[in-house]
């Protein structure tokens, strides 16, 4: 704002140390509006002193009464050393000079102002630890300082979040440091209470884990060690809390006990997680006459801290499991719900849930133990899936996911994934994967047999050919120009040399000229030109084989391979002499069962058919 006074009255200003530590200071209950004007009024005051150069000087005489007010008498008539600043030296050393409490103000004003408050607020969480930074200790802790950083420490753990290892120290004197803000804090509050109050209530609504955490680190610290954190310090430390959440998803999967009683289901779940040496139980202990109402209400308030979990395991000491799921407001997470608890059960249960065991297994092992009746209700919404599966082993399937990650709209929820090919070929469509995630499509080198999800060729991306059922598959998960993209990044990404150069670390021009002429004389040997699909998909599976065998990681399993090598001797052998040059050049052997996977390329080439 200066800045635009010098260019309107066609000056240089300066202010003197006095003043600039004045409107650092100064809270400014008009927001913006009184800032620029206290800035503007000052300049008129100070515009007939502005010497032949130009300069115009601003000090303490020349701010507005209503600004000079709020500084102390002792603080304005301190000793100081008159320096002047001019307004470009300030824009470089305002961050040194800043003090705690215009860096709270401006935290407050840009979350009451943000449009886009996600975003701002992830930048407000690295501001918040920067600023702590400047203060970190390493003096003892008081009694009441190590009381206070017990208490968010456990609170932090019932939300399964701990301070990230890394910054610990760091957070743990943010933390300390929140307890005793600086002077001046108690006006800002004042002036700006409604502002306050507006950014809690935003962060209520889009920060819910996060602040419920902290509401529960308040109202413990109140009724333990009798002090109450104001608004301001449970905003900066829902700031740090959701920071140092940001690499600690939910866990995917979690029980409740909930029990009537003072600590019944407290107490069971304690000694089940100690039992297992795990966190798999939270707790919500409720009084001994409540209604179902109230049950639920508890119930979806736990939901709403745990967000990012897929599956709950309810267990509750009585009640109607049908009122308790109909009053549960589930959106994307399944439930299973069981009407009896025993420490016995809960071991069980927790068990299972700590062993990965599926759902329905858990509770049929569970209804086992005793009589009980149990209810899954599954809302789960499957992750969009697209399988990068290859013959020629995980570390190229791996490659292939990264380029057609690269290929996806930046902002799509489509994700890719990588699976072992002989595993997807032994279980086919009985495979946990299909379970788990909406597989729209399979990408790789070779369509392992029995799946019915569309499979897309390598060679097919390549060449461009027969990818329509790809782009159905798509389609429905894709806007207009979200597929548009999609495609332009596919025929880019997806050229035989940037394919190459993705999949292999050996030098790609010469590996691909050895493998083609190796590929020529397979085919003259056997009699039969092979398809252009069939030739596309063979220089890419026998360069990554090649690489693979370099580096001592050939594929040891294929079918029946002593079958393969009796009814297949004249193929093996003709793969054995074609590739000679090739095994020559970079000191391998390629073994039976590589040879097996190039027979599967082969065999279904309509040529080769024809040959047979």
């Amino acid at each position: 704002m200066f800045a635009r006074e010098e260019e309107r009255l066609k000056v240089h200003i300066q202010l003197s140390g006095s003043v600039i530590q004045l409107l650092l200071s100064y809270p400014f209950p008009e927001n913006i509006g009184g800032l620029k004007s206290a800035i503007q009024s000052s300049c008129v005051n100070a515009l007939f002193q502005t010497d032949e150069e130009k300069v115009m000087r601003i000090g303490l005489k020349d701010i507005p009464d209503s600004v000079i007010q709020y500084s102390a008498l002792e603080t304005l008539m301190k000793p100081r050393e008159l320096t002047w600043h001019g307004i470009e030296e300030l824009r470089h050393d305002l961050v040194n000079v800043r003090t705690p409490f215009s860096f709270f103000g401006s935290v407050l004003e840009t979350l009451e102002t943000t449009q886009d408050f996600e975003s701002d607020f992830r930048a407000i969480q690295k501001a918040v630890l920067h600023h702590f930074k400047q203060s970190l200790r390493k003096a003892d802790l008081t009694p009441f300082e190590t009381a206070f950083l017990t208490i968010v420490r456990n609170r932090c753990r019932q939300y399964h979040l701990e301070l990230p290892e890394k910054d610990r120290q760091l957070y743990k004197t943010a933390f300390v440091e929140l307890l005793s803000l600086p002077q001046g804090i108690d006006l800002l509050l004042q002036s700006r209470a409604k502002q306050v109050e507006e950014v809690m209530n935003r962060l209520r609504t889009e920060a819910f884990k996060y602040f419920s955490l902290v509401t529960e680190i308040r109202q413990e610290v109140r009724e333990r060690l009798e002090t109450d954190l104001n608004p301001l310090q449970c905003l900066i430390m829902t700031a740090l809390a959701a920071r140092a959440g940001q690499s600690q998803p939910a866990p995917r999967r979690m029980g409740v006990i909930l029990a009537h009683g003072e600590s019944s289901a407290s107490s069971m779940a304690m000694c089940v997680n100690q039992w297992l040496e795990t966190h798999v139980f939270d707790a919500i202990d409720m009084p001994l006459f409540v209604s179902q109402e109230e049950i639920s209400r508890q119930l979806n308030e736990w939901l709403r801290k745990m967000e990012g979990i897929e599956e709950l395991f309810l267990l509750v000491d009585l009640g109607s499991l049908e009122q308790i799921y109909r009053n549960l407001n589930i959106r994307n997470v399944n439930i299973g719900i069981i009407n009896s608890l025993s420490l016995k059960l809960a071991l069980s249960v927790g068990q299972d849930i700590r062993n990965q065991t599926p759902m329905e297994k858990v509770f049929e092992r569970a209804k086992a133990l005793s009589s009980i009746e149990y209810h899954i209700e599954r809302n789960r919404e499957k992750p969009r899936m697209i399988i990068c599966s290859c013959a020629s082993g995980l570390g190229v399937a791996e490659k292939l996911r990264g380029v057609i990650v690269d290929s996806l709209p930046e902002d799509s929820d489509i994700r890719v994934m990588t699976y072992d090919y002989n595993t997807l070929q032994q279980e086919g469509m009985t495979s946990p994967v299909f379970e788990e995630n909406q597989v729209i499509s399979i990408v790789g080198t070779l369509k392992p047999e029995e799946i019915t999800v569309p499979f897309v060729a390598l060679e097919d991306l390549i060449l461009q050919e027969n990818t329509n059922r790809f782009d159905d598959s798509l389609r429905p998960y894709m806007e207009a120009e979200e597929m548009r993209v999609f495609k332009k990044n596919i025929v880019k990404n997806f050229s035989l040399s940037n394919i190459m150069n993705s999949l292999t670390i050996l030098n790609p021009a010469k590996l691909l000229e050895h493998v083609a002429d190796a590929i020529d004389r397979l085919q003259n040997r056997l009699g039969v030109s092979l398809g252009n699909n069939t030739c596309f998909g063979l220089y890419v599976h026998v360069s990554c084989l090649i690489e693979r065998l370099v580096m001592n990681r050939g594929i040891e399993v294929y079918g029946n391979a002593d079958a393969f090598r009796l009814e297949q001797q004249d193929f093996i052998q003709a793969v054995d002499d074609s590739f000679a040059d090739v095994q020559k050049f970079y000191g391998i052997r390629i073994p039976v069962e590589e040879t097996g996977y190039m027979y599967d390329y082969i065999k279904n080439d309509p040529n080769y058919k024809k040959r047979v």
